[in-house]
């Protein structure tokens, strides 16, 4: 299953499953209006993983920093995706949105990742990092599992926010290529 149609074919297929469990407006799978960003559906040997799906349902510019970021990278085709998959508030969820949130990332990671393939992975935010690190570990011993900022952190000036995580995406980004 490792060649890009087959995986984009099983993605589509979790992709409605986790429509089906969380009910409509209740996620968020990370495509551009523009069809540049795969989202989601992004089959290439990267996965890049959030906390989970904010609350806003529109385009502010922290998302239009990181999709410019991506297309700087040519990660358009990278596997966006988030720990908790319920939108909702960050670092706040219950036992049974984890539960539901670990099948889907475990059959996310089979589908990206197939055995023998290298598993790398960009996790925006030290929290998600020290969630997913564990859990992946557990899977794959030899994942390269690499933090970054990330992109919606507020504080500070805007253009120091920005160089800060383009500084640390582009350390991960270069780790997890190795």
């Amino acid at each position: 299953m490792s060649d890009v149609s087959s995986k984009k074919k099983e993605l589509e297929r979790l992709k409605t499953e986790i429509k089906r469990k969380l009910g409509n407006g209740n996620f968020w799978f990370h495509e551009d209006k523009e069809g540049k960003i795969k989202g989601f559906l992004g089959a290439s040997d990267l996965m890049i993983i959030g906390d989970r799906p904010a609350t806003r349902k529109f385009r502010d510019v922290y998302i239009e920093l990181f999709y410019k970021t991506l297309e700087d990278y040519k990660l358009e085709n990278a596997h966006l995706t988030d720990f908790i998959k319920k939108v909702g508030k960050a670092g706040k969820w219950s036992i049974e949105d984890m539960k539901d949130s670990l099948k889907f990332l475990k059959e996310e990671l089979d589908i990206v990742f197939p055995k023998g393939e290298p598993c790398r992975i960009i996790c925006l935010g030290d929290r998600v990092y020290n969630w997913v690190c564990p859990f992946v570990l557990s899977l794959n011993d030899k994942a390269n599992i690499q933090p970054s900022r990330h992109y919606a952190y507020r504080f500070g000036e805007k253009q120091e926010r920005e160089k800060k995580f383009k500084d640390s995406f582009d350390k991960a980004y270069k780790e997890v290529m190795k």
